[in-house]
């Protein structure tokens, strides 16, 4: 499978608001490069927790079939680690790199670079976009069309809880002790238990909109209407890093250095380096 890959110098973002060179919001030199794969279009992209890899969902333009596919974050060294999955699914990360999670009615492990998937948690019909804690006591997922579930996977008779709302893109802080998601109206905080649900922001989202945390805890990165945005938790401030429209499904390497995103309707991947 050929890669494609297409490096955006740092003055390419400046047409997006942001500046080379140190700024108080600790932006400083940033660039900015797409992933592409030939007759693939790429999307819901996760960082490993060493951020050297990317795991994602690649569809194939022609025959529509969805595999997770796991690759360098640069786009080189691709591996299909699950074939036949759903457009709903998102693959996420086990905490020490070895395995890649991923819904498709069940949520599923499987080593990345492949092998035979099994079984990780119950989960139910059109779930997506898994998480884990950071110490991967509980896993929470959305539903398509239904309520964020969380599941205590050290009590696995009692299978998934219900919280009660909606929302895209459950995030666990890098503490373990809260979750971020998102709506079209609110992107929104509760604790880790599902409890004290309370709003950050309210403005400029979308049916895209999507949620990650930066790893000091404090930040998170979104997608909007405006494009991506980092948005300081305690003020509400949000300040725009990339005005790309209908931007989605956004992620935080783990050392809060690089940010991948897609496009709706686009067939690559976009990585802001160098925050």
């Amino acid at each position: 499978m050929k890669k494609i890959v297409i490096v955006m110098l740092c003055a390419g973002l400046m047409a997006f608001g942001v500046a080379c060179g140190d700024d108080d919001n600790g932006v400083g030199d940033v660039s900015e490069y797409t992933i592409e794969l030939d007759g693939k279009t790429l999307r819901n992209a996760r960082f490993s927790p060493d951020g050297d890899r990317l795991a994602a969902l690649a569809t194939d333009q022609d025959s529509g079939d969805e595999d997770v596919v796991v690759m360098d974050s640069e786009g080189s060294n691709v591996t299909v680690v699950a074939e036949d999955v759903s457009y709903l699914t998102v693959p996420t990360w086990r905490a020490d790199g070895s395995a890649v999670v991923y819904n498709h009615n069940q949520i599923y492990e499987v080593d990345p670079d492949g092998g035979q998937a099994e079984e990780f948690a119950s989960a139910s019909f059109a779930s997506m976009s898994p998480d884990l804690s950071p110490d991967e006591s509980l896993v929470v997922f959305g539903i398509n069309g239904g309520n964020l579930q969380l599941e205590d996977l050290t009590e696995s008779e009692e299978g998934p809880v219900d919280l009660g709302m909606p929302g895209n893109s459950p995030r666990f802080s890098p503490q373990g002790t809260q979750i971020a998601f998102a709506t079209s109206t609110a992107i929104s905080l509760m604790d880790a238990d599902g409890e004290n649900l309370r709003e950050v922001t309210t403005e400029d989202l979308s049916y895209l909109s999507s949620v990650s945390w930066f790893p000091d805890g404090q930040r998170l990165a979104i997608t909007s209407e405006r494009g991506i945005e980092i948005l300081d938790i305690d003020s509400g401030e949000r300040e725009v890093i990339d005005d790309q429209f209908a931007s989605m499904a956004v992620d935080v390497s783990p050392q809060g250095d690089r940010i991948v995103y897609g496009i709706n309707g686009r067939d690559h991947l976009v990585v802001i380096e160098g925050l």
